[in-house]
């Protein structure tokens, strides 16, 4: 910190929330941030330590009420963001005031605003609860709005030079949604933002002496933010033939969801199959996600969009799935894991109708960690 104190986050030691109430318990280290005085040996208590004078509390323990505060970083302000990976449901962005004394953050009483322990056991007051919490699991019919993951990456307040627009805006990520978003406050309530969709599986973020943001990949590679060309119509940070290919709808085709008819400016057709006066139609967004639409003599209607990202956490699970058809009642799309090939899963696609009837039955995807393909079999 900017005080000279060494701060640590320390984890409440176990798996699950059945481990034990550590962050509770102001007699021990785990589930808390402590606060040093490095210029002695082992090391010293500030003596303005919230709790220096509490013998109910261990004079370390500077917050407490945690989970596990994977990251956690000073502002320019030196007020402090950190973020505690949860346990089942909720994923937190906590936030501590330069001047703030010995903040509870709650767990194991609350994951968000969720209750864990039972009704009742929780103080009344004298919590404090995180900016921001989004969920793990990732909402039907999802638009990219707010932020869904496994394990909450924190995180900075930008102070660089590259994006101006974006100083004083918390940066963060998660190490399953792989999107990087900013966090602001805007009329007294914290709001999320995508800045950048990824597929990258994010597993730090670090700045650099003057504030610019480095994103870390589980693959081991190493980005830096940085600002997009001018001529980046989509802003994915490169220039190539997709920023010809605005994403708004025209009369022929329709917006990415499908409104208006079928593919939009930047769709690439993949696979057609046509039998009974039923026809499926696989698109590919430049961005890597592909939609399924199924056409009859009514028009056609969106079936599915499938995620790369999801595919491929799905596939380190070798797991069978069932999507739902949107538009279609009673069709099914199902992804059958079919086998490894040189260090890929292979899934079988099959589109089955309301009979049970396979339609389509000669895709195959073929996923490892950094890439995705098709292929047809027929």
């Amino acid at each position: 910190g900017s005080d000279g104190s060494l701060y640590m986050s320390v984890g409440d030691g176990g798996l699950s929330s059945e481990a034990g109430s550590t962050g509770q318990n102001t007699d021990d280290l785990l589930g808390k941030i402590l606060r040093l005085d490095m210029n002695s040996t082992p090391y010293g208590i500030p003596a303005d330590n919230p709790f220096v004078d509490d013998p109910a509390f261990r004079p370390e323990i500077w917050a407490w009420g945690l989970r596990n505060p994977w990251q956690f970083s000073f502002a320019p302000s030196n007020d402090a963001f950190i973020t505690d990976v949860g346990w089942s449901h909720y994923e937190e962005i906590n936030y501590a005031a330069a001047d703030a004394a010995g903040p509870n953050y709650g767990w194991r009483f609350y994951e968000g605003a969720m209750t864990v322990e039972p009704p009742g056991t929780a103080p009344a007051s004298e919590l404090t609860f995180p900016i921001y919490a989004y969920p793990h699991l990732k909402p039907p019919d999802y638009d990219g709005s707010t932020p869904y993951g496994c394990a909450v990456i924190g995180g900075f307040v930008y102070d660089g030079a590259a994006r101006p627009e974006l100083r004083g805006q918390y940066l963060f990520s998660d190490f399953c949604g792989g999107d990087i978003w900013t966090l602001s406050q805007q009329a007294a309530r914290w709001q999320a933002q995508r800045l950048i969709a990824t597929d990258l599986r994010v597993t730090a973020l670090a700045t650099d002496a003057g504030g610019e943001i480095y994103i870390a990949d589980f693959l081991g590679r190493l980005y830096r933010l940085k600002a997009a060309p001018a001529d980046d119509i989509d802003d994915d940070l490169v220039l190539n033939d997709s920023d010809n290919c605005p994403q708004t709808a025209n009369v022929d085709q329709a917006d990415n969801w499908g409104a208006l008819g079928v593919g939009d400016a930047c769709d690439q057709s993949f696979y057609v199959r046509n039998h009974d006066g039923i026809e499926v139609k696989v698109f590919q967004q430049h961005y890597g996600e592909f939609h399924i639409y199924g056409c009859d003599s009514s028009g056609c209607g969106l079936m599915a969009n499938l995620d790369a990202q999801d595919l491929r956490a799905q596939a380190l699970r070798r797991a069978d799935s069932q999507i739902a058809s949107q538009h279609f009642s009673g069709w099914r799309i199902a992804l059958e894991y079919a086998a490894d090939s040189d260090s890929q899963a292979v899934y079988s696609l099959r589109i089955v109708n309301a009979a049970g009837d396979a339609f389509v039955d000669d895709l195959q995807i073929l996923i490892d960690e950094s890439s995705l393909a098709w292929r047809t079999t027929g």
